[in-house]
């Protein structure tokens, strides 16, 4: 991966996290996007929901913050493994 594809993946990694995050603040004010389309915002944030609520201990009473902190780690890492993988996997085949 060269230097500038690694600071490519880097912005777009960070940004990605940051929509996350910003998401899962705003999560109760998603409801103006419609059933269908805020439902699937809803499962996309999930991870993060899952992981306030393991860290709250409590399932109907949890904070927004530890989820938007997970969600932000959870899509940059998503982000950088795919692109690594796509990376790999784009110089084996030039090699061959």
């Amino acid at each position: 991966m060269t230097e500038n594809q690694r600071e490519l993946t880097y912005k777009i990694a960070v940004g990605l996290g940051l929509a996350a995050t910003i998401g899962t603040a705003m999560i109760e004010k998603l409801s103006f996007l419609g059933y269908v389309l805020g439902s699937f915002t809803t499962l996309l944030l999930f991870p993060g929901l899952l992981c306030s609520m393991a860290f709250a201990g409590n399932v109907h009473a949890y904070s927004l913050f530890p989820a938007a902190v997970a969600n932000f780690i959870f899509y940059f890492c998503l982000t950088w493994g795919v692109s690594f993988v796509v990376s790999r996997f784009r110089h084996g085949r030039a090699s061959s």
